[in-house]
């Protein structure tokens, strides 16, 4: 065998080798990467629990220096202007989604603008201290102090696993297309589940611990005082599957038919 046949062989093997190495690698990856994305999951789920098991301890930390004895603050809103039921305004930072002044997200009604910045929610002051300014009044050049407040981080508030809306839950942030971190200024929603009889002087009572005092809630190491927003609304996800409409009407106008 001549010396350019020994080379043409060992130029074969390699690219053989070669094309080995890639399929190799290939399939490789192909089994591979679904175990590598389920393990991300994990531990984006597993992050979202460490915030809901931080934020439960930091409501206990707000209730014991409150004088009402309440775990879920209630914001100063509450009862000064309609849809202030307290379901996000309890901590985060500035949302910008459903602007109340045209498509400015500057305007939304979860921001600062609007009476709903980092520094009202009073739960921010629990875990990061009163860092705060409050800007409502204070736009600042161009709006900038009202644009920072939209896009601070704070961890607490954020599950990594937030990436929009999900399924059956309000159809302003389904069509916002925003994450609840950025539409609402949180990931998260407050255990706030009211009850009543409709009717012209409807008194609403609260059945869950929100704007209950924490020493009257049954069993407070085992009730839900926050959930990641995407299943908020899960337990009623088969409303009127089974032909039963409501015992005192249809759902709220705001809230997606299942």
């Amino acid at each position: 065998m001549n010396r350019n046949e020994t080379r043409h062989r060992e130029r074969a093997l390699t690219l053989i080798e070669l094309v080995t190495a890639v399929v190799t690698v290939t399939v490789l990856m192909t089994v591979m990467l679904p175990a590598l994305g389920e393990t991300r999951r994990g531990d984006k789920a597993a992050r979202c629990l460490g915030n809901l098991a931080k934020l439960a301890e930091a409501g206990a930390i707000y209730a014991a220096d409150d004088p009402n004895e309440l775990a879920i603050p209630v914001h100063w809103l509450m009862g000064m202007m309609p849809g202030a039921m307290g379901e996000y305004e309890w901590g985060g930072k500035s949302g910008v989604g459903e602007p109340l002044d045209g498509y400015d997200p500057l305007a939304s009604k979860w921001g600062t603008q609007n009476g709903r910045g980092p520094a009202s929610r009073k739960l921010n002051q629990v875990i990061y201290g009163d860092v705060f300014p409050d800007y409502m009044n204070d736009p600042g050049p161009n709006g900038i102090n009202w644009l920072n407040d939209t896009e601070i981080e704070l961890g607490a508030f954020h599950c990594p696993a937030d990436s929009g809306y999900s399924g059956h839950n309000y159809a302003a942030w389904r069509d916002s297309g925003l994450t609840s971190y950025d539409h609402y200024g949180n990931s998260y929603a407050a255990n706030t589940l009211w009850v009543g009889i409709p009717g012209g002087n409807c008194r609403v009572w609260s059945i869950t611990p929100f704007v209950r005092p924490i020493s009257d809630v049954p069993n407070p190491g085992k009730t839900l005082l926050f959930t990641e927003n995407a299943g908020r609304f899960a337990w009623r996800k088969n409303y009127g599957a089974d032909g039963c409409g409501s015992l005192s009407g249809p759902l709220a106008g705001d809230v997606e038919e299942p």
